[in-house]
């Protein structure tokens, strides 16, 4: 069974249980039709997706429509929010009562397939390691062919995600998730709950971008990422409570931009200042040339 209503909360999603054995949602697969209001739902006893309009659709599909990401993703996810993997962890659980949490990885050596990788990716890797403290994430193990980023807050690692040296498509061919967080129950504050750059960011504004390579072409200052494509409730309200204007720098094409409408109305809801901004450029921030980074820099004020 999957945790459907923790699995939408998590994900800033609106729904309706109003009905016995409904989690109703706004459907996402046939929105383009025109539907509206809560016609579509996921049902908690027999676990499948229905909506009043178009019919019957699996829930990856849905799950995938939803979160404006690629089906192999979503099975992921809802891996992630079965009951039985959340009774496994709950029941595995390992508090870290605030220990110090050790990297995996060994340091970014000259010529090794990470070096490579981020060379190829133009970033000035010397940079990177001193100023993000990155890692490699070394050629065997749970954290192999990655780019260990650590996540502070206060100075202090409380999190960790290793990004992948491989293509998206190789990934999806090797059956591996691109981006690696450390468990929620091994890490000192989970990674939804936080941002990639909080210590960095110490104005009253910050521009608000997806990835950690989005990050590390425009920071460190006043740039947060949301470590991956979805921001939280828990990010949402913290934004909330630490800034006055959030600017809202995704990815170009359309889902990306629309989960930056949907969260930008969540924050002006809650009185904060939003502003969407998109130079539309063909590139996703991270892999900006100089020329581009230097006009959006000037642009933000950065």
């Amino acid at each position: 069974m999957i945790d459907f209503v923790r699995l939408l909360n998590d994900n800033n999603i609106s729904y309706k249980l109003e009905v016995d054995n409904w989690v109703q949602i706004n459907c996402p697969v046939c929105r383009h039709q025109g539907s509206r209001g809560f016609k579509g739902g996921f049902n908690l006893a027999g676990n499948y997706f229905n909506c009043w309009n178009c019919g019957s659709s699996s829930i990856e599909k849905v799950i995938s429509e939803l979160l404006h990401i690629s089906f192999y993703e979503a099975k992921k996810v809802l891996e992630e929010y079965s009951t039985d993997t959340i009774i496994r962890n709950k029941l595995n659980r390992k508090v870290s009562k605030g220990k110090n949490i050790q990297l995996p990885g060994n340091e970014i050596i000259k010529d090794s397939k990470a070096w490579n990788y981020l060379l190829k990716r133009r970033f000035d890797l010397q940079y990177l390691i001193d100023t993000y403290k990155i890692k490699d994430g070394g050629l065997t193990g749970d954290w192999s062919f990655r780019i260990i980023i650590p996540i502070f807050i206060n100075n202090r690692i409380v999190s960790y995600q290793g990004r992948s040296i491989f293509s998206k498509e190789k990934c999806k061919e090797l059956d591996i998730l691109r981006y690696k967080t450390l468990n929620i129950s091994d890490s000192i504050i989970n990674a939804k709950y936080t941002f990639y750059g909080l210590d960095d960011c110490k104005s009253d504004w910050i521009v608000l971008v997806e990835g950690p390579f989005d990050r590390w072409r425009l920071g460190p200052n006043n740039i947060l990422s949301t470590l991956g494509t979805s921001a939280s409730e828990q990010q949402i309200i913290l934004l909330a409570e630490r800034y006055k204007k959030v600017i809202f720098l995704f990815d170009n094409e359309k889902p990306a931009q629309d989960r930056a409408k949907k969260y930008g109305e969540r924050l002006a809801g809650l009185g904060i200042e939003v502003e969407i901004f998109n130079p539309e450029f063909e590139h996703d921030p991270g892999d900006y040339t100089e020329i581009e980074t230097k006009q959006v820099k000037e642009w933000l004020k950065l």
